[in-house]
């Protein structure tokens, strides 16, 4: 349930973006870095990123890690491909997964 509650973190600040707003989610909480996803919303698109930031994973507080998604000014990517997808089917994803996880 803790997970399901950290991805209700990423829908709302999913659902508060703003065109031209850059947003990052922590995917990957390692102790000296977190791999994260950067998020470009672009109108009614999101583009996705995955990459890596020095913030120590071991300082997020995954029951309330709103300060992460615009906190990070280090974002560093080995992948230079982007996926670009809807921000409704992107949204719908997440909620199946927090439904998943909370019927587990």
């Amino acid at each position: 349930k803790s997970i399901a509650k950290f991805i209700s973190h990423w829908r709302e600040q999913i659902k508060s973006m703003q065109s031209g707003q850059t947003k990052y989610f922590p995917i990957d909480i390692s102790d000296q870095y977190t791999g994260c996803l950067k998020i470009d919303k672009q109108d009614e698109n999101l583009q996705i990123a995955y990459g890596w930031s020095r913030e120590e994973g071991r300082w997020l507080d995954i029951n309330n890690p709103t300060h992460y998604f615009d906190s990070i000014e280090d974002f560093r990517t080995d992948i230079p491909q982007t996926i670009i997808v809807t921000q409704q089917d992107f949204l719908i994803s997440l909620e199946n997964q927090i439904k998943a996880l909370v019927s587990e």
